[in-house]
């Protein structure tokens, strides 16, 4: 793997450096199999990424892909979150049925603590439809990173501004239209 490794990680490469001028052996790593694995899987020609994966895993091989700055996988990591990717798609651990559109809050979430702020802007217009003074969206964004409630709020804000006027406009419209046509 470490010919791999080198190519697509400035920090493997390095690592397997300093490896190799202090001896051979092994190198401990602090993320799971599963994630490494994964990791691999998006990296190798051969290799297929998984066809779906749930979210916490997802942000585990997301937030691995960062800290080894393997930065040809970003983009993505990006159109998997944002449903864009045709290989894998994204599953819910905790949101089945009618809830289902609480996981566009969790995905921003992720988006935000990742720092992919175009990505977590992105996502917020698919949380419109999400009462976020409901107390599951509470719970998501209080539990995660609380520091992504501020934005996705004041997208939410930005947004209803932008209907309201747009629709405003309408309805001056049509009512000035309607009132010629008499």
């Amino acid at each position: 793997h470490t010919i791999i490794l080198r190519m697509v990680s400035t920090v493997f490469r390095d690592m397997f450096a300093v490896k190799r001028a202090e001896g051979d052996g092994p190198i401990s790593l602090e993320e799971s199999k599963e994630v490494l694995e994964i990791l691999l899987d998006f990296v190798y020609p051969a290799r297929k990424p998984p066809p779906t994966m749930n979210i916490s895993l997802f942000h585990s091989v997301a937030l691995a892909a960062d800290k080894y700055d393997i930065s040809n996988l970003f983009e993505v990591l990006n159109h998997i979150l944002l449903g864009k990717y045709p290989f894998t798609t994204l599953l819910s651990n905790r949101f089945q049925n009618e809830d289902i559109h609480f996981f566009a809050v969790e995905k921003f979430i992720i988006a935000w603590d990742l720092g992919w702020s175009a990505v977590a802007e992105e996502l917020s217009s698919e949380t419109l439809s999400c009462d976020l003074n409901s107390e599951i969206a509470l719970d998501l964004l209080f539990e995660g990173n609380a520091g992504a409630a501020r934005p996705l709020l004041s997208l939410h804000r930005q947004r209803r501004t932008w209907l309201y006027n747009a629709f405003s406009l309408l309805a001056r419209d049509y009512s000035y239209n309607h009132e010629i046509e008499m």
